[in-house]
This record gives structure tokens, sequence and C-alpha cells, in this order.
């Protein structure tokens, strides 16, 4: 299978490197404006997209890479 990467990541972090990590992804949230989430109904709302239409989607990316150049628009 040609999607499976090889995870070579083998580092252990000590208290103080994530206490900066925490604090960095802080530092970010407290940049974007507040009211940018979704609220609980919206969650429902846009759900996931299901198992079914995520194989149709992934047959159509492989079939405009590899023969539908001329078929699917280059933009998707």
């Amino acid at each position: 299978m040609s999607n499976i990467n090889e995870n070579r990541i083998d580092v252990i972090l000590t208290n103080d490197a994530i206490n900066a990590i925490n604090e960095s992804i802080g530092e970010i949230v407290a940049q974007l404006p507040t009211n940018t989430s979704l609220s609980d109904d919206q969650r429902n709302q846009y759900t996931s997209i299901d198992v079914e239409n995520r194989i149709f989607c992934q047959q159509a990316l492989t079939e405009a890479k590899d023969t539908g150049a001329g078929i699917i628009a280059s933009y998707i």
C-alpha cells in the first residue's frame, strides 16, 4: 500500500517542553477572535463524511490523477 508511512519519531518530551508547547498553543488561541467555534447545534448539523462517500471521493481523486485529466475538471 502506497499510503502507509513509517513513523520514525521517537522522542520523550520533558515537562518543561510540554509546558512550553501548551503555552504556545494558548498564545495562538488567544489571537483568535471570540465566538469562532461551532455551537452544539452546528456540530450536530455538520456531521463527518460517511464511509461510502469517502470511498467514492478517494476513487474519484485516483481517477482524476491517473486517467481523468480530460474528464474531471483540474481544480478538483
